[in-house]
């Protein structure tokens, strides 16, 4: 390992590991000790949240032409096209789970910026073209449905932004299971459709032995690379990589070995599932249409048209925009996490969530709280860490130089192994003799973990020098885990311990230059949770780094500058920054 400006640098990385990829939910699922089952359990997920992508309305329309022109022929080639998804999404989930970067990241750090700038802008124009089959397959499963016109269809289905939004807070798992549960809904549906269809088992097993007479037809090798095509989704590597993560496994040798068995075990399995599922559209597609002699059936309209007076029995119909709708909908979900992992991971920003999550759209048309009372002697009243949903975490340095993360009700504990309910006070440090007649005798500076701290940095270093000012260091940390402490039971993500470290090397390399450094994590909104610091610290003075955007960027990026001057009476001071 080697340090760049302060980062630690991983052997075989040209850079350090900014934030890890999608800091909201990562390494916040636990993996079970014990049965090999229970193991396997706690892996499960990622591959179905992936498998959603081999199954979108744009499958849908391949299969259904291939199926109703060439009968069971293609079947081979849907197999081969998973079985080339299987051994690819392996090696993706390899690479998250051992490197603990997703395949942005690892773009990212081997090309130059306009090799990465381009990959971004490919993948993008990627996503988008695939979100709009779904998007557009979903609308029509509810014009199939109940009749909505496919404008306001569409408007519907962009909605995910808000499921996925919702579900991040509430835990990945969630999210894993509804997927699940569309997953499951569509196989039910499409069992449904074959078992009323009655297709030839052994025509079913001829289509999946290979054979030369494709390479000697022009349309039938053109629905084939149609249906490859739709198999393969590029961006599903990105995501797979990137979710395998959200799981706690131990980071050693042995337990990234056993991760990533298990997570091979959990999308081949489901990548099966979509297997199937493609297999069934084709087959229900031949044993229908094919053998009635409706040879030129390609679009969804016209199978749902066709299917209830084909096979005469009411509602396959029905249950064929069902299954349609649900493979929409479970695609632009996926769809959504893919277009936020592959932003954060190529260009290394992060912008708002529902910016972030509804960019791709515009490409295709817990409380701080305070000691109740102050108790004799204290120098100021102090901030207490307690077991409610808390914003504000106020660390400070201990004599070996590190920040101490406080412990809750520390040897004070409930029957049952329960944490004490009252907070544990957290001491202001003693106080220093100050110099005469200073004008700042604290400063607060807010760090975001990033090379823009350099600027600021150098900044107040001179700034305390000729004041003799304390220096406090502010970072406020964003994702699941930190807005959801309560429910994580004050466990910390692994974003978070990275902010904690980040503080600890800013604060001990202040105090080996001879500077007074407090440091304080926070959580939450970052102008609140910097005026609200300023106040309890009692800081004279706020100095802060800007990034100089304005406008559109201002609008995508956050402008916490603007809106803390708003929220404190503290004089603020912004340095424009420029990133190392």
């Amino acid at each position: 390992m080697s340090a760049v400006n302060g980062a630690v640098t991983e052997q075989g990385w040209r850079q350090p590991r900014v934030a890890p990829s999608l800091v909201e939910v990562y390494r916040t699922i636990p993996v079970a000790q014990g049965a090999w089952w229970r193991k396997a359990l706690a892996f499960s997920g990622p591959g179905y949240l992936v498998a959603v992508g081999y199954m979108d309305p744009g499958n849908w329309a391949t299969d259904l032409a291939g199926g109703s022109r060439f009968g069971y022929a293609l079947l081979y080639v849907v197999l081969v096209s998973n079985l080339m998804a299987i051994l690819l999404q392996g090696l993706a989930a390899k690479l998250g789970i051992v490197t603990g970067r997703d395949l942005a990241q690892a773009c990212r750090d081997h090309y130059s910026r306009p090799v990465n700038l381009a990959l971004w802008i490919v993948c993008e124009l990627a996503i988008a073209a695939c979100d709009l089959a779904e998007v557009i397959g979903s609308a029509i499963g509810l014009n199939l449905l109940f009749g909505i016109p496919l404008p306001w269809g569409i408007v519907i289905t962009a909605l995910d932004v808000l499921i996925v939004l919702y579900l991040q807070h509430k835990g990945f798992r969630l999210l894993e299971a509804l997927v699940l549960a569309l997953i499951t809904t569509i196989a039910g549906c499409f069992l449904f459709e074959i078992l009323i269809s009655g297709p030839s088992w052994p025509g079913i097993a001829a289509g999946f032995v290979p054979h030369a007479s494709l390479l000697g037809d022009r349309d039938q090798l053109y629905i084939a690379m149609g249906i490859l095509g739709a198999t393969v989704m590029p961006h599903n590597l990105y995501l797979h990589s990137s979710i395998v993560q959200t799981r706690a496994y131990d980071e050693t040798a042995a337990g990234r070995r056993t991760a990533v068995r298990f997570a091979f075990l959990d999308s081949t399995i489901a990548l099966t599932i979509a297997l199937g599922i493609n297999a069934a559209i084709l087959i229900v597609a031949a044993a229908t249409f094919h053998v009635s002699g409706h040879t030129e059936v390609a679009e969804i309209q016209e199978a749902y048209r066709l299917l209830t007076p084909l096979l005469g029995v009411g509602g396959a119909s029905m249950v064929f925009a069902l299954a349609l709708l649900a493979s929409g909908q479970n695609s632009t979900l996926t769809g959504t996490l893919a277009g936020q992992l592959v932003m954060e991971g190529f260009l290394n920003i992060r912008i708002r969530p529902w910016l972030r999550r509804a960019h791709r759209y515009l490409l295709r048309g817990e409380w701080h709280c305070e000691a109740p009372d102050s108790e004799p002697g204290d120098p100021e009243r102090a901030a207490v860490l307690c077991r409610v949903p808390a914003r504000a975490f106020h660390v400070r340095a201990r004599q070996d130089g590190r920040v101490r993360e406080p412990r809750l009700a520390e040897g004070a504990r409930l029957r049952g192994g329960r944490r004490h309910r009252r907070a544990q006070r957290l001491a202001a440090g003693a106080g220093r003799p100050r110099p005469g007649g200073v004008m700042y005798s604290r400063i607060l500076v807010p760090l975001e973990n990033s090379s823009y701290d350099q600027t600021i940095l150098t900044y107040v270093r001179e700034l305390a020098r000729h004041h003799g000012s304390a220096l406090v260091l502010i970072h406020v940390a964003d994702g699941w885990a930190a807005r959801n402490i309560k429910q994580l039971d004050l466990r910390e993500s692994e974003e978070m311990r990275e902010d904690r470290a980040y503080l600890e090397r800013a604060s001990a390399a202040l105090r080996g230059d001879g500077f007074e450094a407090d440091a304080v994590l926070a959580a939450g909104d970052p102008a609140t949770e910097i005026a609200e610091a300023a106040t309890r610290e009692r800081c004279d003075l706020i100095a802060m780094a800007t990034h100089g955007h304005r406008g559109l960027n201002d609008v995508v990026r956050g402008s916490v500058a603007s809106e803390l001057r708003h929220k404190t009476f503290v004089p603020v001071l912004m340095v424009r920054a420029q990133p190392k």
